[in-house]
């Protein structure tokens, strides 16, 4: 774990100099080439940095206080904080104040990964229609054709918010990580009660088997991958 976080430190700058992102400036649109590589490292990034988290979030011990109520103890000011927000934001949005609900969308980082469904394993096994420019039909009578393009490119602000959040947690990882530890210890499953408590998908983990994926990457994933199936100790 403690050679993980540099690393991804270091992904996460591969990324940002991939679409011309800097402290200063955020470009507006990118090609759709470079929003296909920064994805292709993206998605094992925040895979490793979830199963971090999950893993740090099995070793800490909460206090009574923080399993017991929502809103008593550490956590429950700033879940205040958030209802509260919320229930500002459904207001601004009744009244149409588009300049005050800016304010409240500050994308976080999705701890919680998409499940993969049926529909979605089968259509992976569809082939999909090709893309691009078509066939160019040569003469050898006449030059070569020279192909253009007329793409504008593509919105960064979906990958930008993403390594945004992602650079967030970096920054202080303890403090996610006592979140999600409080998350387990108020939603553990009952009997009757359908829910979803670990936010890690079934399966290979995001861009472990991509060949796009570093080496060290992908060890890393599949190393933690295989800590987390052991699970936290139980007691008799």
């Amino acid at each position: 774990m403690a050679q993980a976080w540099p690393r991804l430190a270091g992904l996460v700058s591969t990324i940002s100099a991939l679409i011309g992102l800097t402290e200063s400036f955020a470009p507006e649109r990118i090609s759709r080439g470079a929003r296909m590589q920064a994805l292709r490292l993206l998605r094992p990034a925040e895979a490793m940095v979830r199963r971090l988290i999950v893993l740090m979030a099995m070793e800490i011990d909460l206090p009574a206080a923080d399993r017991s109520t929502r809103f008593d103890g550490p956590g429950g000011k700033a879940l205040r904080r958030k209802l509260a927000n919320k229930a500002a934001l459904n207001a601004m949005h009744v009244s149409g104040d588009a300049a005050k609900q800016d304010q409240f969308r500050t994308p976080g980082f999705k701890l919680f990964e998409p499940l993969v469904t049926y529909n979605e394993m089968i259509r992976r096994r569809t082939p999909r229609p090709p893309r691009g420019p078509q066939p160019r039909i040569l003469f050898l009578d006449q030059a070569y054709p020279v192909a253009t393009t007329t793409e504008p490119g593509v919105a960064a602000g979906p990958v930008i918010n993403r390594l945004r959040a992602l650079e967030r947690v970096l920054a202080d990882p303890a403090r996610h990580a006592r979140r999600h530890a409080r998350h387990r210890a108020r939603t553990r499953p009952r009997p009757g009660r359908p829910g979803r408590v670990s936010p890690l998908r079934g399966g290979h983990p995001p861009g472990q088997t991509s060949r796009y994926t570093p080496p060290d990457i992908r060890d890393m994933l599949a190393h933690f991958s295989r800590e987390l199936r052991r699970g936290p100790p139980r007691s008799a």
